[in-house]
């Protein structure tokens, strides 16, 4: 079939595979030639298209057609080519609710009544239109982004419009699903309304919540007869109290049921904002609104309200605004889209008890819904956003020129009943300042309801009174919601920068500034060398709040008490905004904030602390409102990674379901068990990866959630999706990023000379784009040149790419520098000390010695300068250098090097001086000091001996100590430490260098397969090597001939 459909839509569709098939249908994935987008095409099975009547059908689907809804799955294209019947929908990225179930067994209670909800809108809508699906069932219900979207609209209508019912039965088939059929439906009624889709979704709900439709039977009979002589099964759990509304969709009689789908929605919203739903409720409706009371609307639009609606709180005082349409035909107007949303916003914010869904969260909702303020917001999507905000009225407008006059018309709208309270319309010069306009149209929309006249600061005073400053607040605003940073900074630097009085802007310059690694000055010439103190921007937004709403200046007084460090003040001031609007997604997230930085890892732990698994539950709170808040993300992956870990702080505490317990282990296993608390775990640490492609999803335009993804992927050591993620990265623009963590995953899988290849080919780019390494976004900067040199050979090239790093930087000493031993050394003198670290993963003796005198009186001297007279910070920065020093002395042999540091170290603590101590007694030839190093601190050794960066470089040591003294299977075993250090790369030159040398190992114990394997992955890593380091590769391949040779004879 699949060809024969090409070649019948050929021209239109490129149809690629089959991707499902049902009863009634068989679906390909095709793509949209003309618009470029992918397609499902549903082609009815040919026994089931010779049945029906083509011309009925098609007009049906083409009825269906026209609904426009959120939740309703659009109906593209129809038609019939060859015989075939078909329709075109959108291909839906997720899986349908029947997959869900299957994958994952019942829901939890609170999401299945959100997405009956949702289905419940989108039939309430359909039902409008005069439409009935006529066939609710889980595989009809997609699930796209977590929200229900409801496919097939019409397409069973038209089945049982255009074909006998005997036609049907002749073909097996069926209008409906018996398990979720009305009784009405299923006895072969065809005047059906509305209530026969609410049965089937009271079904649907019912089986969501249980695992199984509430009557079953083996025959469609059998289940009928249950229907109509059994009760609904209890649920086993009902906390949410969904039992009496399942009950009431499900009865029998259709007048007995929600006499609509809005009622059943309204139900469900009861319940969800906990206003509850009684089973006695018969729902009323507004009473008509006669055009003479219109003059009264605005004083009322607060006190007449519908039954049949729960909005959280008292709907009378809860509002959302949705961009205004630009219809002037003039783009530079087309700011006031948004800035009707923010301004009236602000406006309505100091009416005391007024729930004002903010203008942040409302673009929140739009994005995830897919709906564009280019495209404008008609009355029906923006009616079912505001159920799913729990408000109670909502605003829309336009904005259009008349002759010299600049009118702005706002109509506000009853969510529950839809119907229009009020239309307001104002007038300006078409060259005067709009934004006053809108204090005038806040005043007329919310009437006599909150704060009286004149307690309430004009729009312009809590703004400002530029214009320029206003929109790159707004634009800078939009790309911090986007998650796009240095955009968002920029933008609303300038805002700050037109006006300094510009509180607002101050407020999400200081949340854009949290998010960097060091906001540096920008000028023309390119990064500079200030960092700025993002201090500076909460004073200002201090400073100048007095005219913001209480809500407002309560998040600064946060902001201060955070930054000062009281968190426990911090967190009593978002509880109590909490308290008064639980729907607050900034306070729940800056609950979380004050909680996981507050010492919430530190154990033992006291309890005014932050508790960890309390920010966990504070930041998923805040992204369960609002799934699109982005910032959000980072934190839950950070405390999801908290409460996965197992070793270090992370063993003394565990994450339960809204906190989390702190104790020692053995506490912690006395109390929950062992095997509970690796689930719990291992459930946190596997939460991380939906979360982060979730995070990817919200904002696919951001490094920072790509790169998180490959981290966690990474450190699940799920190398192959890396790489797929890399190339992705790759394509999007960001090569350095995209290069460095691809080559990091080559290298864990072995392949080590692709690796080199990768961050080669990908690091050849303009230096600003390398910017993001130079500041530390992927930790170790310098790790890029150590693949370069160590893992290909390629030493001329990480001396580059480090000397290209080094021209980025200032050469001051700050956070942004290298830490040695608790020493921050300045750009300019680790500068040598990197070329040195190069030298020693190719196993090279330095291209040059320090700057002054020797190599070894270089490091003396550098570790004198920073440690002074302090004989802790000299014994650490002995220590710190000292592991370099030890690398150095491997490729040189050049004891020198160890002598000046080793003077200073802590002998009994630091675990490198026992193998470099046996080191230097093998080169004055103490062979019997040396041996005894071997059996008290290589045989005894723990894991920690070969972990970490240090622990690489002690590997490669004893190897090849182990070898000098003519062990060569104990430096075997050192060499293949190397193989198994934790997932991430600490010295790539020297795991490559150690294969040679195990090749050369298993040569001397005349294992000849082992020899040659070692010898290959050896050659393969290192084949593009420089001439240096060529000669060390011929080497290898001469040894591999012999060996080969020794074979032959």
């Amino acid at each position: 079939m699949l060809e024969r459909l090409q070649a019948a839509l050929g021209d239109r569709y490129r149809v690629e595979r089959e991707v499902g098939a049902g009863g009634m249908a068989i679906v390909f994935l095709a793509t949209d030639v003309k618009h470029h987008r992918p397609v499902a095409i549903k082609v009815l099975r040919p026994e089931l298209a010779a049945a029906v009547g083509h011309e009925r059908f098609l007009r049906e689907i083409e009825i269906a057609a026209k609904l426009q809804h959120p939740h309703v799955l659009p109906v593209y294209d129809s038609g019939r080519a060859d015989g075939m019947l078909y329709y075109v929908m959108p291909f839906v990225e997720g899986e349908s609710l029947r997959d869900r179930l299957v994958r994952g067994g019942p829901l939890p209670q609170a999401e299945a009544a959100r997405i009956a909800r949702e289905v419940a809108d989108a039939l309430a809508y359909a039902h409008r239109q005069g439409i009935v699906h006529r066939d609710i069932k889980p595989a009809n219900i997609l699930l796209s982004q977590g929200h229900a979207v409801v496919a097939d609209f019409g397409v069973a209508r038209a089945l049982s419009a255009s074909a006998a019912p005997s036609e049907l039965t002749q073909t097996g088939m069926a209008v409906g699903t018996p398990a979720y059929m009305s009784p009405e439906q299923a006895l072969g009624e065809t005047n059906l309304d509305g209530r026969t889709d609410v049965y089937a979704l009271g079904v649907v709900l019912y089986e969501i919540l249980a695992g199984r439709p509430p009557f079953g039977g083996a025959t469609p009979q059998s289940i009928v007869a249950q229907a109509l002589s059994h009760k609904v099964p209890q649920l086993r759990d009902d906390a949410l109290g969904l039992q009496p509304v399942i009950e009431r969709a499900l009865a029998r009689e259709p007048g007995d049921r929600f006499a609509t789908a809005d009622e059943l929605s309204g139900a469900l919203d009861g319940l969800l904002s906990g206003t509850g739903f009684r089973r006695a409720t018969r729902w009323r409706t507004r009473s008509i609104v006669t055009a003479a009371a219109l003059g009264l609307v605005a004083a009322l639009a607060f006190t007449l309200w519908p039954r049949g609606f729960r909005a959280a709180g008292d709907p009378r005082k809860s509002l959302i605004v949705f961009p205004f349409n630009n219809k002037t035909g003039d783009a530079t107007r087309d700011y006031l889209d948004e800035a009707a949303m923010n301004l009236l916003d602000l406006a309505a914010a100091h009416w005391r008890d007024m729930r004002v869904y903010d203008d942040e969260r409302t673009a929140s909702l739009m994005r995830r819904r897919h709906v564009s303020t280019a495209a404008g917001v008609d009355f029906e999507t923006a009616r079912a956003m505001a159920r799913e905000a729990r408000v109670g009225t909502l605003v829309l407008g336009d904005v259009r020129r008349e002759g010299d006059s600049l009118a702005i018309e706002a109509k506000v709208h009853d969510v529950g009943s839809g119907d229009r309270l009020a239309t307001h319309i104002v007038r300006a010069a078409w060259g005067a300042d709009p934004r006053p306009l809108f204090d005038t149209l806040a005043a007329r929309i919310l009437g006599t309801s909150g704060a009286p006249p004149g307690e309430r600061p004009s729009v312009l005073a809590q703004t400002t009174s530029s214009i320029a400053a206003y929109r790159a607040y707004l634009e800078g605003s939009a790309a911090l919601q986007r998650f796009q940073l240095d955009s968002a900074r920029l933008l609303l630097g300038r805002a700050v920068a037109l006006d300094s009085s510009f509180a607002l802007a101050y407020i999400r310059l200081y949340n854009a500034a949290g998010w960097g690694l060091g906001i540096r000055e920008h000028s023309a010439s390119g990064w500079g060398s200030g960092v700025v103190d993002r201090r500076q921007y909460l004073l200002g937004a201090e400073r100048h709040s007095a005219s913001l709403p209480p809500r407002l200046r309560e998040l600064v007084a946060f902001y201060r008490a955070y930054s000062d460090g009281h968190l426990s003040r911090a967190r009593r001031i978002v509880e109590d905004l909490i308290a008064r609007d639980s729907t607050d997604v900034e306070a729940w997230y800056q609950l979380g904030e004050a909680h996981y930085h507050d010492r919430s890892s530190d154990f033992p732990h006291a309890d005014t602390l932050g508790n960890l698994g309390r920010a966990l539950r504070a930041f998923q709170r805040a992204l369960t409102l609002d799934p699109s808040y982005v910032l959000a993300y980072q934190h839950i992956l950070d405390a999801l990674s908290g409460c996965a870990g197992r070793g270090g702080s992370a063993a003394f505490r565990l994450c339960l379901a809204d906190s989390a317990v702190y104790g020692t282990p053995d506490e912690l296993t006395r109390r929950f068990g062992a095997a509970t608390i690796a689930r719990w775990r291992g459930e946190a640490g596997a939460a991380q990866i939906p979360t982060a492609r979730a995070w990817v999803a919200a904002v696919p335009g951001s490094w920072r959630p790509r790169e998180r993804l490959l981290t966690v992927l990474y450190n699940q050591r799920r190398y192959d999706e890396v790489l797929d993620e890399a190339a992705a990265m790759d394509r999007l623009g960001w090569q350095a990023e995209a290069a460095f963590l691809k080559g990091m995953s080559l290298f864990l899988l072995g392949r080590a000379g692709q690796a080199a290849t990768a961050v080669h080919d990908g690091l050849r780019v303009a230096r600003d784009t390398l910017l993001p390494i130079r500041e530390g976004r992927f930790g170790d900067w310098s790790l890029p040149a150590a693949l370069l040199a160590g893992a290909g050979g390629r030493w001329a090239a990480g001396l580059r790419f480090n000397a290209t790093l080094k021209g980025l930087g200032d050469g001051s000493t700050n956070d942004d520098s290298t830490n040695v031993g608790g020493l921050y050394l300045a750009v300019k003198d680790i500068a040598w000390l990197g070329e040195g670290s190069l030298a020693a993963q190719v196993g090279q003796p330095p291209a040059r010695s320090g700057k002054d005198g020797s190599l070894a009186d270089q490091l003396r001297v550098t570790v004198d300068h920073y440690a002074g007279t302090d004989t802790a910070r000299l014994r650490r920065g002995s220590e710190g250098l000292g592991r370099l020093a030890l690398a150095i002395f491997l490729a040189t042999r050049d004891t020198l090097l160890l002598w000046p540091l080793l003077r200073h170290v802590d002998t009994l603590t630091w675990r490198t001086w026992h193998v470099a101590d046996a080191h230097l007694a093998l080169a004055r030839g103490d062979t019997a000091r040396a041996r005894m190093r071997v059996e008290r601190h290589y045989r005894t050794a723990g894991d920690a001996e070969f972990s970490g960066f240090e622990g690489a470089i002690r590997s490669f040591a004893w190897g090849d100590l182990l070898a000098r003294l003519r062990e060569p299977r104990l430096a075997i075993d050192a060499y293949a430490r190397l193989d198994s250090l934790e997932e991430r790369i600490h010295q790539p030159g020297f795991v490559v260098r150690s294969w040679a040398e195990r090749g050369a190992l298993y040569q001397q114990l005349g294992d000849v397969p082992q020899a040659i394997r070692y010898y290959e992955r050896f050659i393969e890593a290192w084949q593009h090597a420089d001439s240096e380091l060529q000669p060390v590769v011929e080497r290898a391949r001469k040894a591999i001939a012999a060996l080969k040779g020794d074979v032959r004879r």
